[in-house]
Formats: structure tokens, sequence, C-alpha cells
């Protein structure tokens, strides 16, 4: 069902390159899915802390105690959205420095086929 690292990547495992590294079309690929694996865990977590900012939020009652905790934890969810997409941001500047075309992730077709 899977299919090796290698035939995803389009790496042949017996070339290394003058400094013993593996093929110099790597480095864009592993770039893209660092940015896509990091995107995916910071989406899931930062839906888990509104969610549950929110479930604070309507459980809290009369308890202003609760309602600032609720606040508080939507204020974070809020400002670590901001912090993600800055982060998204000078990824994006850092690999198009590099040369690398972050928004072509065709490659990921090729790990189901």
């Amino acid at each position: 069902m899977f299919k090796k690292w290698t035939e995803i990547l389009g790496v042949d495992e017996n070339v290394t390159g003058s400094h013993g590294d593996t093929d110099p079309s790597v480095f864009p690929r592993l770039i893209k899915t660092a940015l896509l694996i990091a995107i995916s865990l910071l989406a899931v977590g930062l839906v888990v802390v509104i969610f549950y900012g929110g479930y604070t939020w309507i459980t809290a009652g009369d308890s202003e105690e609760k309602l600032q905790k609720a606040q508080k934890i939507m204020k974070d969810g809020i400002i670590a959205v901001l912090i993600a997409f800055g982060f998204i941001l000078v990824f994006a500047v850092i690999a198009g420095l590099l040369g690398v075309d972050i928004t072509d992730f065709s490659f990921i077709d090729e790990v189901f086929s």
C-alpha cells in the first residue's frame, strides 16, 4: 500500500553527492514535506485550542473566573493563529530565496498510488 520514502521522493538509494549526501532533488521535497507536516499539526492543534476555549466559555455559566479563563484561551488561540501565519510567511520567504516552490505538493499523490 505504501511506497518506500526513496521511491516517493524520487531518490536513487545508490547515488551520493560529493559530500556523501543523497540526490540533490531531495532538499526541495524535504522542505515541502516539513511545511505540510508543520501546517497540518498546527491546524489540528489550533482547532483543538479554539474548540476548548469555546467549550469553556459556553460552560462557564455565572462563574466570572471560568469566563476569564475561557476568554484567555480564545485570545491565546487567536494569537497562535497569527503566529502560525507569520511562521508560514517566513518559511515561504526563505524557501523562495532558496528557489524552492513550496506550493507544489503533487508528489504527495505518489504516496497513495
